[in-house]
Protein backbone atom coordinates (compact mmCIF):
# COMPACT_ATOMS: atom_id res chain seq x y z
CA UNK A 1 0.00 0.00 0.00
CA UNK A 2 1.65 3.48 -0.64
CA UNK A 3 1.48 6.29 2.23
CA UNK A 4 -1.29 7.87 -0.23
CA UNK A 5 -3.83 5.35 0.52
CA UNK A 6 -2.68 4.90 4.44
CA UNK A 7 -5.09 6.58 6.85
CA UNK A 8 -5.36 6.63 10.53
CA UNK A 9 -7.35 4.29 12.77
CA UNK A 10 -9.40 5.43 15.40
CA UNK A 11 -10.02 3.17 18.53
CA UNK A 12 -9.82 3.56 22.47
CA UNK A 13 -6.88 1.99 24.85
CA UNK A 14 -8.90 -0.34 26.86
CA UNK A 15 -6.60 -0.77 29.35
CA UNK A 16 -3.71 0.06 31.18
CA UNK A 17 -0.12 -0.20 30.69
CA UNK A 18 0.40 -3.86 32.19
CA UNK A 19 1.76 -7.26 32.04
CA UNK A 20 0.18 -9.99 29.85
CA UNK A 21 1.07 -13.37 30.53
CA UNK A 22 0.87 -16.41 29.41
CA UNK A 23 2.99 -19.02 31.58
CA UNK A 24 6.45 -19.98 30.82
CA UNK A 25 7.95 -18.25 27.63
CA UNK A 26 10.95 -20.49 26.75
CA UNK A 27 11.13 -24.36 26.14
CA UNK A 28 12.93 -27.57 25.78
CA UNK A 29 11.12 -28.26 23.00
CA UNK A 30 10.17 -31.88 25.57
CA UNK A 31 6.49 -33.30 26.65
CA UNK A 32 7.47 -34.13 30.81
CA UNK A 33 6.12 -37.22 32.33
CA UNK A 34 6.03 -36.15 35.85
CA UNK A 35 5.61 -38.84 38.26
CA UNK A 36 5.75 -38.91 42.23
CA UNK A 37 10.08 -39.21 42.14
CA UNK A 38 11.41 -38.48 38.87
CA UNK A 39 11.18 -35.82 35.73
CA UNK A 40 10.82 -38.39 32.76
CA UNK A 41 11.25 -36.91 28.91
CA UNK A 42 8.13 -38.87 27.63
CA UNK A 43 8.06 -37.19 24.01
CA UNK A 44 10.69 -35.05 21.97
CA UNK A 45 9.49 -31.92 19.01
CA UNK A 46 11.37 -32.18 16.04
CA UNK A 47 13.68 -29.95 14.91
CA UNK A 48 13.79 -28.20 18.63
CA UNK A 49 17.10 -27.56 20.89
CA UNK A 50 16.24 -30.88 23.08
CA UNK A 51 16.76 -33.15 19.84
CA UNK A 52 19.57 -31.02 18.95
CA UNK A 53 21.51 -31.27 21.89
CA UNK A 54 20.83 -35.24 21.69
CA UNK A 55 18.17 -35.63 24.84
CA UNK A 56 16.49 -38.75 24.34
CA UNK A 57 12.70 -40.20 25.44
CA UNK A 58 13.08 -41.80 29.10
CA UNK A 59 15.84 -39.53 30.04
CA UNK A 60 15.63 -38.30 33.39
CA UNK A 61 16.06 -34.54 33.86
CA UNK A 62 17.95 -33.98 37.41
CA UNK A 63 19.23 -30.49 37.43
CA UNK A 64 18.98 -27.40 35.20
CA UNK A 65 21.24 -24.59 35.64
CA UNK A 66 22.94 -26.00 38.87
CA UNK A 67 19.72 -25.95 40.31
CA UNK A 68 18.71 -29.34 41.17
CA UNK A 69 15.50 -30.52 39.85
CA UNK A 70 12.68 -32.43 42.49
CA UNK A 71 9.39 -31.34 39.92
CA UNK A 72 8.12 -29.58 37.15
CA UNK A 73 7.43 -26.76 39.55
CA UNK A 74 11.04 -26.49 39.66
CA UNK A 75 12.14 -26.89 36.14
CA UNK A 76 9.61 -23.74 35.27
CA UNK A 77 11.39 -21.31 37.66
CA UNK A 78 14.59 -21.66 36.10
CA UNK A 79 12.87 -21.04 32.98
CA UNK A 80 11.16 -18.55 33.64
CA UNK A 81 14.10 -16.06 33.97
CA UNK A 82 15.50 -17.55 30.20
CA UNK A 83 14.87 -16.20 26.63
CA UNK A 84 14.44 -17.40 23.77
CA UNK A 85 18.09 -18.35 22.19
CA UNK A 86 19.67 -18.62 25.50
CA UNK A 87 21.18 -22.13 26.52
CA UNK A 88 19.90 -24.12 29.60
CA UNK A 89 23.03 -26.58 30.81
CA UNK A 90 20.77 -29.77 31.95
CA UNK A 91 22.27 -32.90 33.76
CA UNK A 92 19.67 -36.44 32.71
CA UNK A 93 20.20 -39.71 34.00
CA UNK A 94 20.59 -42.72 31.22
CA UNK A 95 20.95 -45.69 31.61
CA UNK A 96 22.41 -45.19 35.38
CA UNK A 97 24.77 -42.45 34.62
CA UNK A 98 24.70 -38.60 34.31
CA UNK A 99 25.44 -36.54 31.24
CA UNK A 100 25.66 -33.12 31.23
CA UNK A 101 24.06 -31.30 28.09
CA UNK A 102 23.10 -27.65 26.86
CA UNK A 103 20.01 -27.66 25.52
CA UNK A 104 18.74 -24.08 23.27
CA UNK A 105 16.16 -22.52 24.70
CA UNK A 106 12.87 -21.61 21.80
CA UNK A 107 10.29 -19.47 21.83
CA UNK A 108 6.85 -21.44 22.99
CA UNK A 109 4.94 -20.02 20.66
CA UNK A 110 7.10 -21.54 17.76
CA UNK A 111 7.08 -24.70 18.97
CA UNK A 112 4.01 -25.14 20.97
CA UNK A 113 1.05 -23.55 18.82
CA UNK A 114 -1.70 -23.21 21.24
CA UNK A 115 -5.67 -24.20 20.19
CA UNK A 116 -7.11 -21.28 18.32
CA UNK A 117 -10.57 -20.28 20.62
CA UNK A 118 -13.90 -19.32 18.90
CA UNK A 119 -12.80 -15.73 19.45
CA UNK A 120 -9.02 -16.46 17.63
CA UNK A 121 -10.96 -18.16 14.78
CA UNK A 122 -13.16 -15.01 13.48
CA UNK A 123 -10.17 -12.65 14.12
CA UNK A 124 -8.61 -13.71 10.92
CA UNK A 125 -4.96 -12.84 10.49
CA UNK A 126 -3.69 -12.58 14.38
CA UNK A 127 0.27 -12.48 15.16
CA UNK A 128 1.73 -15.51 16.01
CA UNK A 129 3.01 -14.09 19.69
CA UNK A 130 -0.17 -12.96 21.96
CA UNK A 131 1.24 -13.73 25.32
CA UNK A 132 4.33 -12.93 27.61
CA UNK A 133 4.84 -9.18 27.44
CA UNK A 134 6.74 -7.37 30.21
CA UNK A 135 4.44 -4.35 29.46
CA UNK A 136 1.81 -3.37 27.09
CA UNK A 137 -0.91 -0.65 26.07
CA UNK A 138 -3.92 -3.03 25.18
CA UNK A 139 -6.42 -0.94 22.38
CA UNK A 140 -8.86 -2.36 20.29
CA UNK A 141 -8.35 -1.16 16.37
CA UNK A 142 -8.24 -4.62 14.43
CA UNK A 143 -4.50 -3.82 12.86
CA UNK A 144 -3.29 -5.48 9.50
CA UNK A 145 -0.34 -7.66 9.70
CA UNK A 146 1.17 -4.49 8.01
CA UNK A 147 0.73 -2.18 11.05
CA UNK A 148 2.28 -3.95 13.46
CA UNK A 149 5.59 -2.32 14.36
CA UNK A 150 3.61 1.68 13.53
CA UNK A 151 3.15 4.03 16.21
CA UNK A 152 -0.09 4.46 18.45
CA UNK A 153 -0.96 7.93 18.42
CA UNK A 154 -3.53 10.14 20.53
CA UNK A 155 -5.98 12.45 18.97
CA UNK A 156 -3.03 15.07 19.08
CA UNK A 157 -0.67 13.32 17.97
CA UNK A 158 1.94 12.47 20.40
CA UNK A 159 3.32 9.03 20.08
CA UNK A 160 2.04 6.52 23.34
CA UNK A 161 3.65 3.71 22.04
CA UNK A 162 4.30 1.26 19.10
CA UNK A 163 1.93 -1.84 17.74
CA UNK A 164 3.28 -5.26 18.81
CA UNK A 165 0.75 -7.75 18.65
CA UNK A 166 -2.77 -8.32 17.15
CA UNK A 167 -3.84 -10.46 19.82
CA UNK A 168 -7.55 -10.68 18.59
CA UNK A 169 -10.20 -9.12 16.32
CA UNK A 170 -10.70 -6.71 19.66
CA UNK A 171 -7.35 -6.61 21.31
CA UNK A 172 -4.10 -5.37 20.07
CA UNK A 173 -0.95 -4.60 22.08
CA UNK A 174 1.22 -1.65 21.48
CA UNK A 175 4.81 -1.43 23.40
CA UNK A 176 4.43 1.86 25.73
CA UNK A 177 6.52 4.69 24.24
CA UNK A 178 8.18 4.62 27.94
CA UNK A 179 9.51 1.19 27.70
CA UNK A 180 10.44 1.71 24.02
CA UNK A 181 12.57 5.13 25.02
CA UNK A 182 14.08 2.26 27.74
CA UNK A 183 15.03 -0.37 24.59
CA UNK A 184 16.08 2.75 22.10
CA UNK A 185 18.54 4.07 24.60
CA UNK A 186 20.16 0.32 25.54
CA UNK A 187 20.43 -0.22 21.32
CA UNK A 188 22.06 3.29 21.09
CA UNK A 189 24.08 2.08 24.15
CA UNK A 190 25.14 -0.84 22.58
CA UNK A 191 25.90 0.74 19.09
CA UNK A 192 28.34 2.92 19.90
Amino acid sequence: TSRVRRRAQIGIISANSREIGGGVPVVLGVRLKADDEHIVIEEITEGTGAQKAGLKVGDILVAADGVDLEGRKDLMEVLKKKAPGELLAVTILREGGRIELEVELSARHKVFTAPETRNEKMSGRISGRRTNFARVLQHDIGLSERSVGGPLLDLDGRCLGMNIARASRSETFALPARELQLILGQLFKGAR
